[in-house]
């Protein structure tokens, strides 16, 4: 029994340091270790999954079960479970996590938010990509926008609650130019976290900057050195990363205020980069989402329209996608419109020179002698046509994007390209009744 004790007292000191453990003494007496701890890696990951766990409604002290889904629930659906805060219907309300205290006419109060435009699914505002810490706005000021101040002082602390917010109390019929479009209902997301009660002339040492506003030079920089880390991200083939930066930074830019014509030209400038490279990456083979390449050039039209024209590789980016959604005379247009730009570039010519081969291979294979019930071109052809036959959500927007901009427009008629899938032209039907647009279909080539 003794030596079996002795067996088990010795047990530790033959084993490998692994398994016995480290001795912190030990290792600091030789003075050969040393220990680091990045507090500031940790810290900043936790505060980007905090903000993107609040964009996808995961917070844990909101118990409350919801539906809403960014750019595909619409307002309407919303606007049946609300009520209204005045009786004129203007601005509607639903409580989605109860409050205690009632927020005071004139508090100084401190608080989250996340301002969204109907088939948006991306905020155009966020108070979470400026800073981790609710921002602070003294009501009875002037610094919100009124349907904002009114929503909020309808609330309670610790509350977090939804609006829909007519456009008479948001932006008006004048909107904000390339951020929000005319007549627009606004969805404000609001979480109250705490609020002072104060006299209006209270002087803060630190005065609030009015909604959307704030350090434009701070935010410009971040914004740029996100889009560096997206293209470094390029290089090394991640394109799902380069993808991330780059949306992060437009998210990060878009709300910013312009105070003179040199921050309008940067924002300007910078937004556009940022949309091309974004096209680039849905075209890469990769990726392979022509339909946001389009809304990508959309977006940058909208910015600034002859920056749009003017941006070779973008247009050259928009001319691929066409020719992947087989929509080839759309895409020698732009092809040419790229050339008008750059005249002398070798790699514009040879896409245009290959887009006219394919366009002709294309043609030549389908048969025009079948009778219009038969399949028609080649099994590589019907395949191609019918690969895809559910509508995901990005394409949706894009579609519902241009019918409704369409439906604002005096042209009278829209000819969309040949090849759409069933469940797409079904789509285009839904979406025209809903805009109470006209919708009919012909056969081309035996194409509908």
């Amino acid at each position: 029994m003794a030596a079996q004790v002795d067996v088990l007292s010795n047990f530790g000191e033959n084993l490998d340091p692994v398994f016995r453990g480290l001795d912190v003494k030990e290792l600091l007496s030789k003075g050969e270790c040393s220990f680091d701890t990045d507090f500031e890696a940790e810290k900043a990951e936790k505060e980007d999954q905090g903000y993107y766990d609040y964009l996808d409604h995961n917070n844990d002290d909101d118990s409350t079960q919801d539906d809403f889904e960014p750019g595909v629930t619409t307002f309407e659906s919303l606007e049946q479970d609300m009520v209204d805060i005045f009786d004129n219907g203007k601005i509607k309300k639903k409580v989605l996590f109860p409050g205690t205290t009632q927020i005071a006419d004139s508090s100084l109060v401190f608080l989250h938010y996340n301002f969204y435009l109907e088939y948006q699914p991306e905020p155009f505002d966020s108070s979470y990509l400026r800073q981790k810490n609710p921002v602070k706005h003294k009501l009875g000021s002037d610094s919100l926008i009124l349907g904002f101040e009114i929503a909020v002082k309808s609330m309670r602390v610790n509350e977090r609650a939804r609006f829909l917010v007519h456009p008479d109390y948001a932006f008006r019929a004048s909107g904000v130019l390339a951020r929000i479009p005319p007549n627009a209902t606004i969805l404000m997301d609001i979480k109250a976290f705490s609020a002072i009660a104060c006299p209006l002339n209270l002087e803060e040492e630190e005065p609030t900057a009015p909604i959307g506003r704030g350090d434009f030079q701070a935010t410009y920089s971040k914004a740029r050195s996100l889009l560096l880390k997206g293209r470094k991200c390029f290089a090394e083939n991640a394109v799902q990363m380069s993808v991330a930066n780059f949306e992060k930074a437009a998210r990060l830019l878009l709300p910013c205020s312009l105070n003179n014509d040199e921050e309008e030209f940067k924002y300007k400038k910078l937004l556009m980069k940022l949309y091309t490279n974004l096209a680039i990456c849905y075209n890469h083979q990769s990726y392979r989402k022509p339909e946001m390449v389009c809304v990508m050039f959309q977006k940058a039209r909208i910015l600034d329209v002859d920056m749009a024209f003017q941006n070779a590789k973008l247009l050259y980016q928009r001319a691929l996608a066409q020719s992947a959604l087989l929509d080839f005379e759309a895409a020698e247009k732009n092809f040419r419109y790229a050339l008008r730009v750059e005249p002398q570039n070798q790699e514009i010519q040879a896409a245009l020179e290959s887009l006219r081969k394919r366009k002709d291979s294309y043609l030549a294979k389908i048969d025009f002698s079948k009778d219009e019930d038969e399949p028609v071109g080649s099994e590589d052809d019907q395949s191609l046509m019918e690969e895809e036959t559910v509508m995901d959500e990005e394409s949706k927007m894009a579609a519902s994007r241009v019918l409704e901009e369409f439906a604002s427009d005096d042209q009278p008629t829209l000819e969309l390209s040949s090849g759409y899938t069933q469940s797409e032209r079904d789509y285009f039907k839904s979406e025209c009744r809903r805009l109470r647009l006209q919708y009919s279909e012909h056969k081309q080539n035996n194409r509908v």
